[in-house]
């Protein structure tokens, strides 16, 4: 590429904008973009005069490229302003919230990065993709950690999504989390969720039964014990 006719081009697109002439200036910049594919920054430049022109699927082609690119060198600051011009013309799409929040997440913005997972995980579960879903909503739990509600969540989606070893290894770790705090009451709840998914788990089983005895919940203490027997006789 000739560096004049580089100039030449970047003073076009230049002029074009000062005129008030955004296809023209978009004209000369898409010309500069064909002797240089790798200039990320007038392509960028093409990305944003679409976005003002209202061309969103032509814009979005190329700021997903950009975005592609300063992600994958680590320059999450710059890709999350480009993202964010992006999901001006998607703000439904939960694929680009869980990216701005990896993002947001990498540029040292943690509560940013939490708004994004919550977004993508509600519009995971509004398209009824509950394993995607899933996948948020554990970045949110990572960002929440005195939160058991967020990994109940967890669990909920991974069932959800027909993955049961998963979603009882969430179960398990929110009993310890409980146990830690001394809530007897919550561990039985969290294992009468956990026994749906096995039933035969006499951990589980006895949890369930304990928290019941201790509620006074005598009737409903006995049901997990006769079921416990069903299992194992001799125990």
């Amino acid at each position: 590429m000739a560096v004049a006719d580089r100039n030449r081009l970047e003073q076009e697109a230049l002029l074009q904008l000062n005129k008030g002439s955004l296809e023209g200036a978009l004209n000369a910049y898409l010309q500069i973009l064909k002797m240089d594919p790798k200039d990320r920054r007038v392509r960028q430049k093409v990305g944003e005069l679409y976005l003002k022109l209202n061309k969103g699927q032509e814009a979005q082609k190329y700021l997903k490229e950009v975005a592609e690119g300063l992600i994958k060198e680590g320059n999450h600051r710059a890709a999350v302003s480009v993202l964010k011009q992006m999901i001006s013309v998607t703000p439904e799409d939960p694929a680009l919230q869980m990216d701005l929040g990896e993002c947001y997440l990498g540029a040292g913005y943690p509560n940013d990065a939490r708004n994004c997972f919550d977004q993508s995980m509600r519009l995971y579960i509004g398209l009824l993709l509950p394993a995607r879903a899933a996948k948020a909503a554990r970045k949110l739990a990572e960002l929440s950690p005195g939160e058991p509600s967020i990994k109940l969540k967890v669990a909920e989606l991974l069932e959800q999504g027909n993955d049961a070893t998963g979603a009882l290894e969430i179960y398990q770790e929110v009993m310890a989390e409980f146990r830690r705090r001394g809530r007897a009451d919550e561990v039985g709840r969290v294992a009468e969720l956990a026994l749906k998914l096995k039933p035969e788990d006499m951990n589980l089983v006895l949890d369930a039964a304990s928290a019941r005895v201790d509620g006074g919940e005598w009737k409903k203490a006995l049901a997990h014990l006769q079921n416990a027997f069903k299992v194992a006789p001799s125990d």
